[in-house]
């Protein structure tokens, strides 16, 4: 399949990123998140705690909770393909790993869908389209098909992520925007989003 290919070679293009590199690029990709106008609006927050393989988004987490957002982030409940997101207090919270490495808080208390108001949303490959191609679980446009949600979709990766194309199937869910280490890409009929910051 093109989906199975494509991540194949996205694995192949991260595992290729050193340590500092991958730290440099997270840590302009984040100061661009935190620059754009849904993010400096947004009152509730739902963002990823990056495993070693993916884009850091600890950097503009700590900005989320420091200027008083509610920031939630992502509990899989595999049986169901199911994200719940719970609230995260503090970076340092006690933290549970579930069997794929992914981590959440302990003992937290869920956000309501309906109040979140930007979704930063982790992916193995986007395009120029807002096409984003996830690992395969479908977690991510389960969620986005929630009755309840109505926040704006971001996409979060390096630049290295980008595609030419991504193959979408019926049940794929496009982004509203996507940021990585160079620029801020905007999708669809949203309104002007203010980066804060020039496009690399």
């Amino acid at each position: 399949m093109v989906k199975q290919r494509l991540r194949k070679q996205l694995r192949k293009a991260l595992n290729m990123m050193n340590a500092e590199q991958i730290h440099q690029q997270s840590r302009r990709a984040c100061e661009f998140l935190c620059g754009t106008a849904p993010f400096l609006q947004a009152r509730v927050i739902m963002m990823f705690l990056s495993k070693t393989d993916e884009i850091e988004t600890q950097w503009a987490i700590r900005q989320a909770l420091d200027q008083g957002k509610t920031v939630a982030v992502p509990k899989v409940i595999y049986k169901h393909h199911q994200l719940i997101p719970l609230k995260l207090s503090s970076l340092d919270c006690e933290m549970e790993t579930d069997r794929y490495g992914l981590r959440h808080p302990k003992n937290s208390p869920e956000v309501p869908v309906e109040s979140l108001e930007l979704v930063v949303a982790p992916g193995l490959g986007f395009d120029e389209h807002g096409h984003r191609l996830g690992r395969g679980g479908g977690y991510y446009d389960r969620f986005f098909c929630h009755h309840g949600f109505h926040a704006l979709k971001c996409g979060f990766a390096f630049e290295q992520q980008m595609l030419d194309d991504v193959p979408m199937d019926q049940h794929d869910i496009p982004i509203d925007m996507l940021i990585t280490d160079q620029k801020v890409r905007q999708f669809g009929n949203h309104k002007k989003i203010n980066t804060g910051a020039k496009d690399g």
